[in-house]
């Protein structure tokens, strides 16, 4: 018998060594991280400006300054790039060299202007701000899905995480980060992000690969959001839509 039992445990260590690893596959919860300030962009890492940008007063286009000025000038221009008009602009980036204006709430309409031989100029826009949270050093910004339906009961899903830079049309198999997950009373966020492959990549979609999370306790009544959105959303494949 003793015999037996052992032939079994060794049957059971050679099927675990074997077997294929998950990306993301941890026999522990996934630990809340530390937190770090939180910043936001329009898609321009550089551009990255703090949450309390976007409670601004909604006046840039009357306010005195060069920068103000060079936003009234295009304002006025008939022939600016995305024929904006009105007021309701922010300031959201305004450094000696930089400045980024939006309108609305929440922001549409981006305006860059830099400061170039001490006159500020126009550099570019874009007729829509997609307000996500910066990445750390060296990642990029991801976006996930839960493969199945998440329970209340569950601590731990598979979430089909998609990479947001261009990629070749290669999956991020083996680039994921761990996530950052922050517990709420009502909600559990869960941020991904992803190591780019550098280089020149061409940018047609690409298939996600699936990341095992663990969590820390059952998620229960809260809501499960992708925190790479500002604010956080329910998490959706990037080819949803909307």
């Amino acid at each position: 018998m003793r015999l037996a039992v052992t032939m079994v445990a060794l049957a059971s260590l050679v099927a675990c060594r074997d077997a294929p690893a998950r990306v993301g596959q941890e026999a522990t919860p996934t630990p809340t991280p530390t937190p770090r300030g939180t910043l936001l962009t329009c898609g321009v890492p550089k551009d990255a400006f703090p949450p309390s940008a976007l409670d601004a007063p909604a006046d840039a286009e009357k306010a005195s300054g060069a920068a103000s000025d060079a936003l009234r000038a295009w304002l006025a221009d008939p022939d600016n790039e995305q024929f904006a008009k009105g007021g309701g602009w922010r300031a959201l980036v305004a450094t000696d060299s930089d400045a980024v204006f939006a309108q609305g709430t929440p922001p549409g309409i981006t305006v860059r202007f830099e400061r170039r031989a001490g006159a500020w100029k126009w550099a570019n826009s874009a007729g829509r701000c997609d307000l996500r949270v910066l990445p750390p050093p060296g990642l990029g910004a991801g976006e996930w899905q839960p493969a199945t339906a998440v329970r209340p009961a569950d601590t731990a899903f598979v979430a089909n995480v998609w990479e947001r830079s261009c990629s070749g049309g290669k999956p991020p198999e083996g680039r994921v980060a761990p996530p950052e997950i922050e517990y709420t009373a009502t909600t559990v966020v869960v941020t991904f992000f992803v190591r780019p492959r550098g280089g020149s990549q061409t940018c047609q979609g690409a298939p996600s690969t699936p990341y095992d999370v663990v969590l820390r306790e059952p998620l229960g009544a809260r809501k499960l959001l992708d925190g790479g959105t500002y604010p956080p959303r329910v998490p959706r494949s990037p080819y949803a839509g909307g």
